[in-house]
């Protein structure tokens, strides 16, 4: 299904700037996006969950008996950081940042923006980290004016994550 997503899309990609947004899909892509989101938001919260069980394994294994356990971290679906975190194809991350472009400076409970995210993966499209990149909360205010309140106001490339590492380092 990727690939015909990617196929339906194709000629717009060509056309379309920083700042346009794709046109809007026929209802037979509609239902499959809404799919898709459905799917993300399930793996992403167990991806979420097995990464606090580990966590919290780790910690106790460690821990002495004054130490007490961590909290958990509370999980908040954000589709561009699943669509990441889940390594789908480029076309499906590059139309999550065209549908979510307020999600584009925000970091998840891991402190990790989408750049750090693409940047961190073994194969990622050089045009999907250019679009994370440059994009700002000023090119994208047409289509959500109001800031996101978990938003970053700087650039993401300049964010370290929980472990203290920029995009770059990843």
């Amino acid at each position: 299904e990727a690939s015909e997503f990617a196929a339906s899309h194709r000629d717009a990609d060509a056309t379309t700037t920083a700042t346009a947004t794709y046109p809007p899909l026929g209802e037979i892509a509609q239902r499959k996006w809404k799919k898709l989101e459905v799917i993300c938001r399930a793996a992403a919260m167990t991806l979420h969950e097995d990464r606090c069980q580990a966590l919290t394994t780790a910690t106790n294994a460690t821990a002495n008996e004054s130490t007490s356990p961590p909290t958990p971290k509370p999980f908040v679906f954000r589709m561009l950081h699943a669509v990441l975190e889940l390594q789908c194809p480029s076309p499906i991350v590059s139309y999550a940042i065209r549908t979510h472009p307020h999600q584009i400076h925000e970091v998840d409970c891991w402190h990790r923006t989408p750049l750090s995210m693409a940047a961190s993966r073994k194969t990622i499209d050089s045009h999907v980290l250019t679009e994370l990149s440059v994009s700002t909360p000023m090119s994208n205010t047409h289509l959500h004016p109001h800031p996101h309140p978990n938003s970053v106001p700087s650039s993401c490339a300049q964010l370290l994550d929980e472990r203290g590492r920029l995009p770059l380092h990843l």
